[in-house]
């Protein structure tokens, strides 16, 4: 769920901005030094199967510090975490392996439950939905957020798009989304702890 601190700040925030137009947004561009993003005709997204370093990087922002796979797409801690391993035993179920120092956890995801789709050769992974209601001094908050990635696979690296959708009932009606863009590139599949890195 949404912390409420958070949920009350985004309230705020989105009444602050955007209730005059009952929406706004904002888009990063795709980084220029990037490989060109393109679909891969005839393929699925089953192709993204593979070992990948946890540790990537931004395609804005950089000096926030780097980004972490596990943290942005599947909500997992990345202090143990070197590698992500992703494979798909079969075509409605993803699971996915973070490989670290001192432990192997694993989830899986399915297609049916809707925690995943193939949109052609793109992986289309819904990360967080929640719906939340606080107060703040008397006054109401309600609404909600949703985070959907998109994984493509170019030149050996996963590039991924955070598309995210916070939106509010109340004090007052509006929606903001954002996008940005981040890149995880290939790793040996017996890559081991980050000090062997």
């Amino acid at each position: 769920m949404l912390d409420p601190a958070r949920a009350i700040a985004v309230a705020w925030l989105v009444a602050a901005s955007c209730v005059a137009s009952s929406g706004c947004s904002g888009h990063a561009p795709y980084p220029k030094t990037w490989p060109q993003l393109r679909q891969a005709p005839r393929q699925s997204c089953q192709r993204v199967a593979g070992a990948y370093w946890n540790q990537g990087e931004r395609g804005q922002m950089e000096h926030i510090g780097p980004a972490y796979l596990t943290e942005l797409v599947f909500s997992k801690p990345a202090t143990v975490t070197t590698t992500v391993r992703l494979s798909f035993p079969r075509p409605d179920q993803l699971d996915v392996v973070f490989v670290g120092a001192e432990q192997t956890p694993s989830l899986s995801l399915s297609s049916k439950a809707g925690q995943f789709k193939c949109d052609g050769s793109t992986l289309v992974v819904t990360t967080h939905t929640a719906n939340w209601a606080h107060g703040a001094a008397g006054f109401p908050a309600a609404g909600g957020e949703s985070i959907v990635m998109k994984i493509d696979l170019v030149e050996g690296c996963l590039i991924v798009t955070r598309r995210a959708k916070d939106y509010m009932w109340l004090p007052f009606p509006g929606w903001s989304t954002w996008s940005s863009w981040y890149r995880f590139c290939a790793a040996p599949s017996d890559a081991g702890p980050v000090s062997e890195r």
